[in-house]
């Protein structure tokens, strides 16, 4: 995964499933979006957030899919060197959505990080 991805994982280690975090969602499990420290949005918030801004939530689903389908056809290449710097740009495409729609409040933390990072 690339830098500043963050995939979640349970209490064993294991990478949770997407339907393992709608689940979490749904019944109220391991998401973060509940006291003063909240660092994730909730369900509710997100769906305000999305709909507030059909635009933006339009443009970056766009990006996802421009992304997963040029990731389709090196995979048909087999050419893993393009698939690696591929998956890069895939990793980014979904932790932009992320930071914009899950964990909003973590933008400013990724972009000091990202800086430090690249020594700057």
């Amino acid at each position: 995964m690339g830098k500043g991805s963050r995939r979640r994982r349970d209490d064993g280690g294991r990478h949770l499933s997407l339907e393992d975090s709608e689940a979490d969602c749904a019944a109220g499990g391991r998401q973060n979006s509940v006291g003063p420290d909240a660092s994730e949005l909730t369900p509710d918030q997100i769906k305000a957030k999305i709909e507030a801004d059909t635009v933006l939530w339009n443009a970056k689903i766009e990006a996802l899919r421009n992304i997963n389908l040029q990731v389709l056809e090196i995979v048909k290449r087999k050419d893993a060197k393009e698939l690696s710097e591929a998956g890069e740009i895939l990793d980014q495409a979904c932790e932009s959505c992320h930071l914009e729609y899950w964990y909003p409040a973590e933008k400013d933390l990724m972009k000091r990080l990202d800086r430090r990072l690249k020594g700057q």
